[in-house]
């Protein structure tokens, strides 16, 4: 959980017996009281978990809602990318270099980022150069100013077309086969140049690229995007 909530909230839990299920069992429940110190408010709620949702993000999720104007929700909406940025002039630039670098920072590397820091470099440069290209052109067709999640999902999706476009290729390529994944942001000539074994690797390391990408959580890609933003303009 945010450690940001711990300055501003006593959070106590409380075991309890629900009243049954189908069967008519009694379940055994969590509910979660949260007192704002400055204010003395409270906030009693049920622990709920499904698939894809941890129990400290269910805590962060009541405190965004309820509490929207402490600095614990200000710096949630920064973490999960829920504020709005201008990017910064010049931001396309060296764009793969900029991702690279802010992933790999000391001190903040969790096993996503350091898994891609190692990765990166041993990826093909065709295929780098052109998860590279293609996110350079959806983010510049976002509006601006952006929410940082709507970044971070044109990034993500624009990595995936990539890498299903390199783990699927097959080599000749027709006439707008080619077209198409110079659209996609390839090098199609230096793709039909390639030999067999070349793109064999190639596949393989974009088949693992793809299956990799859900080792970055929100927080690593926020952070690989913080460099391109104009942070003197946060909305």
């Amino acid at each position: 959980m945010h450690p940001s909530i711990y300055r501003e909230f006593d959070v106590s839990f409380s075991p309890s017996q629900d009243e049954g299920n189908e069967a008519g069992q009694p379940e055994p429940t969590l509910y979660v009281r949260l007192r704002e110190r400055s204010s003395g408010e409270e906030l009693v709620f049920k622990l709920f978990v499904d698939e894809g949702t941890t129990p400290e993000r269910w805590i962060e999720e009541q405190v965004l809602r309820r509490f929207p104007l402490t600095a614990a929700a200000r710096a949630l909406r920064a973490t999960y990318g829920m504020t709005q940025h201008m990017l910064r002039p010049g931001w396309e630039k060296s764009f793969g270099d900029r991702l690279y670098s802010a992933l790999r920072q000391p001190g903040k590397l969790t096993h996503g980022p350091r898994f891609w820091c190692a990765y990166i470099p041993a990826l093909p440069p065709v295929l780098y150069s052109a998860m590279t290209t293609r996110a350079i052109a959806r983010i510049s067709e976002l509006p601006q100013p952006v929410e940082l999640k709507t970044l971070v999902k044109t990034l993500h999706d624009a990595w995936l077309v990539v890498l299903t476009d390199g783990a699927n290729l097959s080599l000749p390529l027709s006439g707008m086969q080619r077209l198409a994944m110079d659209l996609g942001g390839w090098d199609s000539r230096h793709l039909q140049a390639m030999s067999p074994l070349e793109l064999s690797q190639l596949k393989e390391k974009a088949h693992f690229a793809r299956l990799a990408l859900g080792f970055l959580a929100d927080e690593d890609w926020v952070r690989a995007l913080t460099p391109c933003l104009d942070l003197n303009q946060p909305q």
